[in-house]
């Protein structure tokens, strides 16, 4: 988990362009990085939700079990990180 702050005044293009390029270098670095913030809409691929969409729910309308399904393995598998602890 990455957390930021902007400082107080800074133009929201700036914070805009400036979380746009950490994502783009986590992406282009193997890395599975998703922003949540209130300008998500305004970040490429939404921040990275389209990158990773969730898995509808279960049609009997049970929670999506996050230990064997294969959505969740994706999300965190090491990727080029692979051999190092996290």
């Amino acid at each position: 988990m990455l957390e930021c702050e902007a400082t107080e005044g800074a133009p929201a293009e700036e914070v805009v362009r400036a979380v746009t390029a950490v994502l783009e270098a986590l992406w282009r670095g193997g890395f599975k990085a998703v922003a949540a913030c209130d300008f998500e809409h305004e970040l490429p691929a939404r921040g990275g939700i389209d990158r990773f969409p969730y898995p509808a729910p279960a049609p009997d309308g049970g929670a999506v079990s996050s230990g064997t399904g294969t959505w969740w393995k994706n999300l965190i598998s090491p990727g080029k990180r692979k051999g190092r602890n996290l």
